[in-house]
């Protein structure tokens, strides 16, 4: 996790981990009530897109500074 060296980065990861947890929370939830959706799949396009974000941002930030 070199790339975690910015404010901004730290912030864009630390997001995508708590999006991954509540996708992961809503679909507990949905499951033990016994039905199936397809509700949590927004959840993990944004955990992805802020991952990636948070790479591309690092990574920028990091050969600048450099």
């Amino acid at each position: 996790m070199s790339w975690v060296r910015n404010r901004v980065s730290k912030f864009l990861l630390n997001s995508a981990i708590a999006v991954v947890s509540s996708a992961c929370l809503v679909k507990g939830i949905v499951e033990v009530s016994g039905r199936t959706t397809s509700v949590d799949m927004p959840y993990w396009y944004v955990e992805a897109g802020l991952l990636c974000l948070s790479l591309l941002i690092g990574f920028i930030r990091s050969r600048k500074l450099a």
